[in-house]
């Protein structure tokens, strides 16, 4: 009888433990919903995986929080991984995970609630509205182009469109095909002490943009009522949706450098602006590094 009462006694332990910590056995099965291939739920986290492209789930993430108006709070990013903080209106918090998996398929992962609290039928919620934003990315993508009406105000005109053109697939000094971009703005310095230079796909601080933003910082520690617009742009190749992350996410990779050493965020305003501003040609690799950037402007 002791015996019984003691597995009973580590039984309820257990099932009380998962409760609690808002665990349940990983499950790997087919879904119905377009564009996922799995999920699994384990310890709050509701993860799927999706057939599409990395950029464009990050970017199906957003507008969703957008769309259930779920303020975005934080943002890391890399060109593997994704990760999105957010708060509901309740003050409850949402974070969202996007790895890369492999060109075609895209892992996320969304947790809803605290320790102890999860809902994991938010989290189902929000990932329905993510595979119907792909699902509709997907239709738009393949939706024809509409035949332009022919008036007799002159000939009609065929837009080709190129083929995407990366770094990866260009030789050292070869030049890429032309593509609709357009011709620098204004000019900037490579050596400009107000500029920082970003590698493709990429949001990493280099050492020189470290040297540059600790300059910035004895600048701003030693004029307490300045402040600082941060613009973020981005080369004229890939995606629309993509180049306005991508500027975003390197305006925000600026502030936070800052904001670690100890200025206070309310100084310092990022904004991404995408694919703009040209300060270089865009048919060469030093052109290109050139538009990746973020501009830093003090204001005094």
């Amino acid at each position: 009888m002791n015996k019984i009462a003691s597995k009973l006694s580590v039984w309820f332990l257990l099932l009380s433990f998962l409760t609690l910590t808002g665990c349940t056995a990983a499950m790997n099965t087919k879904e119905a919903d377009p564009g996922v291939e799995t999920y699994s739920y384990i310890t709050g986290n509701l993860t799927r995986t999706y057939l599409s492209e990395y950029h464009d789930t990050v970017q199906a993430v957003r507008s969703t929080l957008e769309k259930l108006e779920i303020p975005i709070s934080d943002t890391i990013a890399d060109g593997l991984k994704t990760e999105v903080k957010a708060r509901r209106a309740d003050g409850t918090p949402v974070e969202v995970e996007i790895v890369l998996i492999d060109k075609a398929r895209t892992q996320v992962s969304v947790r809803n609630g605290t320790v102890g609290v999860w809902d994991r039928r938010v989290s189902a919620q929000i990932h329905g509205y993510i595979a119907e934003a792909l699902e509709l990315k997907i239709t738009e993508d393949e939706k024809p182009a509409e035949d332009s009406a022919k008036t007799d105000a002159g000939p009609t005109i065929v837009e080709v469109v190129e083929p995407e053109i990366t770094e990866e697939n260009l030789a050292e000094k070869s030049e890429p095909a032309p593509v609709p971009a357009a011709p620098p703005t204004y000019q900037i310095f490579p050596d400009s002490p107000n500029v920082i230079f970003f590698d493709n796909d990429s949001n990493d601080l280099s050492d020189t943009a470290i040297e540059k933003l600790d300059r910035i910082f004895k600048i701003l520690t030693d004029n307490p009522e300045a402040t600082l617009m941060l613009n973020g742009y981005s080369d004229s190749y890939g995606d629309a949706s993509y180049n306005q992350l991508i500027s975003e996410i390197r305006a925000n990779a600026v502030k936070s450098y800052l904001v670690g050493k100890g200025i206070d965020s309310a100084r310092i305003m990022a904004l991404g602006h995408g694919a703009q501003r040209f300060i270089a040609s865009n048919k060469t690799r030093e052109g290109r590094r050139m538009n990746r950037r973020v501009e830093i402007e003090i204001i005094e």
